[in-house]
């Protein structure tokens, strides 16, 4: 497999960065990190009171299978304050918070509103309560008006027949609120992820929400739509709702949040106010260890050149140069609609490029299909996951294997699983996803 990887990328810059719009520039920065005492834990919250006003959750446990996912997690969202929960990838994050919205029901711990115990066996019955998970990835009909998306479920009806005219003016009323005057009319397959977003928002106002969790929200999100969420996300805070946001963005946790709490192999091994934190003590109490960081300017990179691309054009980019050598990442950057994914797209064989030429360890290099691409050690992992790079509903080991299931095949053409498992598991447990 080829030795170099391509980040893109709206805002972290890693080694070096090719920068669209307005031009091109070198990053020569890196990060690091060395071990060195073992920090101790900090507790400022507790969550033992039942009478506790807001959501409480006290010693829950989750595992999938014999993967234990969260181990005695313990949290409390106030009324009219923004909690964060952070953590390292495969902490529990997010896997905390479909919990609290009754998406994921909790082998054993207890789950309390405003005092009351709360026995969730479905988002429905969160919504119920009030209690509304926003996704990173919207999950919205595509093919149904915005007025349909926003009151799926909740449609009003007028002597058993759906009352158009007012579902169009309430669902119209609920984006208001939001600050949006999008055509409830419109299909919502038209909409920016942004915009997708919204409908959720206004689909949990529409149930009187007053608990909220963000699930990594702003990861597909440009600066200003962050910055709008997070306009959102203040009001909804100053109207005395409960609101958690699942992220591991410090910037923005930090920018947004008024209490962390860090989760650390599915433990909740700190909850701070922010005030009285740094991002450096965040970091510590996610890795397990002290954390130096330090930048440097890289002045010797390595001598073989893996890629180079030469005055390349195709659909949605002009004339882009660069070269990435071999054990180095490289980061490509810009705003939505800049060229960023349609460059990854022409190089790992999904579209044609219209001029210039990609050398590839200076061989030429024109892959005519995806396949080819992967043959030769190229892969791409697409920002869209869920439409474009898995098969959501296929497990994990079937996932994995979809690039290679040549290997996995007997002398008629069946799958061998045991040689599947063999291979695949271990590149699993490695990537911590089993």
């Amino acid at each position: 497999m080829l030795a170099l990887a391509c980040i893109i990328t709206q805002s972290y810059i890693p080694i070096r960065c090719l920068s669209f719009v307005p031009a091109v520039r070198s990053c020569p920065y890196a990060i690091f990190i060395s071990q060195t005492k073992r920090a101790p834990l900090k507790q400022e919250i507790d969550v033992s009171d039942s009478q506790q006003p807001g959501l409480v959750a006290s010693g829950i446990w989750l595992s999938f299978a014999s993967m234990k996912v969260l181990n005695e997690a313990s949290i409390q969202l106030v009324p009219g304050r923004i909690h964060a929960i952070t953590g390292e990838n495969g902490a529990g994050k997010s896997s905390l918070g479909k919990v609290l919205a009754g998406l994921y029901q909790p082998d054993e711990g207890v789950i309390r509103l405003d005092g009351e115990v709360l026995r969730l066996s479905s988002p429905r019955d969160g919504l119920a309560q009030g209690i509304a998970l926003i996704h990173q990835e919207p999950l919205t009909f595509s093919d149904l008006s915005i007025a349909e998306n926003i009151l799926v479920g909740n449609l009003p009806l007028k002597k058993g027949r759906i009352d158009w005219k007012l579902a169009s003016e309430t669902s119209a009323a609920l984006l208001t609120r939001l600050g949006s005057d999008l055509d409830v009319t419109k299909n919502a397959g038209t909409l920016s992820i942004a915009d997708q977003q919204l409908l959720e928002l206004a689909a949990a106002l529409s149930h009187d929400a007053r608990v909220w969790i963000f699930d990594e929200t702003t990861a597909p999100l440009t600066p200003p739509e962050v910055r709008r969420l997070f306009t959102i996300m203040r009001v909804l805070r100053d109207q005395g709702c409960c609101i958690a946001f699942v992220s591991h963005h410090l910037d923005e946790v930090f920018e947004i949040a008024d209490d962390i709490t860090v989760l650390r192999g599915g433990q909740c091994v700190a909850c701070l106010k922010t005030q009285e934190t740094t991002q450096s003590e965040i970091i510590r109490h996610m890795v397990g260890r002290e954390v130096r960081s330090s930048s440097r300017e890289l002045r010797d990179l390595p001598a073989e050149v893996a890629l180079k691309v030469d005055h390349l054009s195709g659909p949605g980019f002009q004339d882009v140069s660069f070269e990435v050598r071999a054990g180095e990442i490289f980061g490509i950057s810009g705003l939505v609609g800049a060229g960023r994914t349609e460059v990854a797209r022409s190089l790992f064989g999904i579209t044609k490029p219209t001029a210039g030429s990609v050398r590839l360890f200076g061989e030429p290099f024109s892959p005519k299909t995806p396949r080819e691409s992967i043959e030769r050690g190229i892969q791409l992992v697409p920002e869209d996951r869920r439409g474009a790079g898995l098969m959501i509903d296929r497990s994990i080991l079937e996932n994995a294997s979809l690039v290679q299931l040549k290997t996995f095949a007997g002398s008629i053409g069946l799958l061998d699983f045991e040689k599947q498992e063999s291979i695949i598991r271990p590149l699993l447990v490695r990537l911590r996803t089993a």
